[in-house]
């Protein structure tokens, strides 16, 4: 990235307040994240679905800080093997009713 572009980062990181997004395009903001007891305040991306007219499908997004954790999602993101299993997600969830869970993960599917 260009010396002007980090620039802005810096600027935007010095001035805006804790939360504050900008927007990079549709579907990909940067957030300040305020500083917390053991970490100084810092960048960082949320990237979240868009639909194919650019609206968003969902309120909230990842946060993404590093291009490890970046590549990271990349890979599973490319996992073959997520077309079929959410198939069979939204065929189970067309069957069932909307019912509270507590998101715990207690088990493991093997396909």
């Amino acid at each position: 990235m260009d010396s002007e572009k980090v620039n802005q980062l810096r600027e935007f990181l010095d001035t805006a307040d804790d939360w504050e997004k900008m927007k990079v395009e549709d579907g990909i903001l940067i957030v300040k994240m305020p500083a917390t007891k053991k970490f100084k305040a810092k960048l960082g991306l949320e990237i979240f679905p868009v639909s194919e007219d650019g609206t968003s499908m969902k309120k909230k997004g990842i946060y993404i800080l590093s291009e490890d954790l970046l590549a990271g999602y990349r890979r599973s993101f490319n996992s073959e093997k997520l077309d079929t299993l959410l198939s069979g997600i939204q065929e189970v969830n067309s069957e069932t009713k909307n019912e509270k869970s507590d998101n715990k993960v207690t088990r493991t599917f093997e396909l």
